[in-house]
């Protein structure tokens, strides 16, 4: 079994790539794990090209514009990227047959809900980049295309020991600064690579069992929580492990104390409990995700902030 892995240099590619399964129902696995300088996803002909020359039985897509701020002022690049590069790669994938998984995001919903968002609630993002996500999700389903075995995962909040997140960006901050500010206004919940990536190859291996799949699911931790709570608590479990020396002062703002160019939703918790049932999956509540991610930090990178 060919799985294409698009972006494979980013966070969620490398996930995807250390927790790759020897097999599935006793098919080995060959990754083709591709960067953006392989395959650019706002050229229709290199996504046709590469799924010609790989034939992969699966797509996982990673591959995206991920600056949300950016986005704002790059709206034709964030939308070539994010909306036309998976549908470009689904139409050659018809042709071969092939499956293919999307990753989007909670930022498809205005964040105007009062409670977690349901797989079947209309989507309506307030930002570029979310609009371009939701584009592509509009082209994925639209039943013009006729696309079969695509299955979008909207996730939330990805964190991680590696690439540019939260958590590392964070982790630093208070290792170093006196005084931080962290918004406390945007209510969801954080989403451990780890458990992300397992939940990618839970999804091809049910599907190759024939287990009918939907095709848009949700999926974070457990919990509920705003990113200041998510700071509070890297800072109290980091200094529960001796892990930092610094005490510094976390204060909670509004979204709008950084005048941000893209506005973002103010709740974008997603109801992942339909996933979880799929999948057969205990979910990690968000503080121990957190746990779990400081007790993974190697020795040298905690040596190099210790000695800045």
């Amino acid at each position: 079994m060919k799985v294409l892995i698009t972006g494979s240099e980013g966070q969620l590619g490398k996930t995807l790539i250390k927790k790759k399964p020897t097999e599935i129902i006793n098919k080995q696995i060959t990754l083709i794990p591709l960067s953006k300088k392989e395959l650019d996803l706002s050229n229709e002909l290199s996504c046709k090209e590469l799924i010609k020359k790989y034939n992969p039985d699966w797509v996982i897509n990673c591959g995206a514009y991920t600056s949300v701020d950016m986005a704002e002022s790059q709206k034709e690049i964030a939308n070539a990227v994010n909306a036309r590069g998976p549908y470009h790669l689904a139409k050659y994938l018809k042709e071969i047959n092939g499956k293919f998984i999307q990753i989007s995001t909670d930022f498809v919903f205005n964040g105007e809900s009062n409670k977690a968002y349901e797989i079947d609630h209309p989507i309506n993002p307030i930002n570029a980049y979310g609009e371009s996500k939701a584009r592509a999700e509009r082209y994925l389903t639209n039943k013009e295309y006729d696309f079969e075995n695509i299955f979008i995962i909207r996730t939330s909040w990805v964190i991680g020991n590696i690439g540019k997140n939260f958590f590392l960006t964070m982790f630093k901050l208070i290792s170093e600064k006196q005084t931080i500010k962290v918004v406390n206004d945007q209510i969801g919940c954080i989403t451990s690579l780890d458990n992300l990536a397992k939940v990618c190859w839970e999804i091809i291996k049910l599907k190759e069992e024939s287990v009918k799949i939907p095709n848009i699911l949700h999926f974070s931790d457990s919990g509920i929580c705003t990113w200041y709570d998510v700071a509070r608590s890297i800072f109290e479990l980091a200094a529960e492990k001796e892990l930092i020396l610094n005490e510094p002062k976390i204060d909670p703002v509004d979204s709008d104390y950084f005048n941000l160019p893209a506005k973002r939703p103010n709740f974008s918790l997603l109801n992942s409990q339909e996933t979880y049932n799929l999948l057969q999956f205990t979910p990690t509540h968000w503080r121990k995700s957190l746990d779990i991610l400081l007790d993974s930090l190697d020795d040298k990178f905690l040596n190099k902030l210790k000695t800045k």
